[in-house]
């Protein structure tokens, strides 16, 4: 299991009630990963992201100077599954994203 895996499993199923992730983008391979953590700031937002080719990095993705977040959000949500039953996922626009302990499966929702 990849570290990368393993913390967004973490932070999806934790008992925090507002729980969100900025999709960003490694600057090593350019694959695109969900940020592990975030501090906010007086004045900014700061995400902490991982990569599962070893990148690690911390990149301002909010500031008061910016007027827009650098990338999209995705935010946790509890989701009726057939095969699972309730599970939480990452919710963006119409595509969801299930963190197991393993992997990351993506799927678009039809409205």
């Amino acid at each position: 299991m990849s570290t990368y895996t393993k913390r967004l499993y973490e932070l999806v199923n934790n008992s925090h009630k507002f729980v969100r992730c900025f999709y960003g983008i490694c600057p090593e391979c350019k694959k695109r990963v969900f940020s592990i953590d975030e501090k906010v700031m007086k004045d900014k937002i700061k995400a902490r992201f991982i990569c599962s080719c070893g990148k690690k990095w911390q990149e301002t993705v909010y500031s008061s100077t910016m007027n827009k977040y650098k990338y999209p959000q995705a935010l946790v949500e509890d989701y009726r599954d057939k095969k699972r039953g309730l599970v939480k996922v990452l919710k963006r626009g119409k595509r969801i994203w299930l963190v197991t302990p393993t992997k990351v499966l993506s799927k678009e929702l039809k409205q």
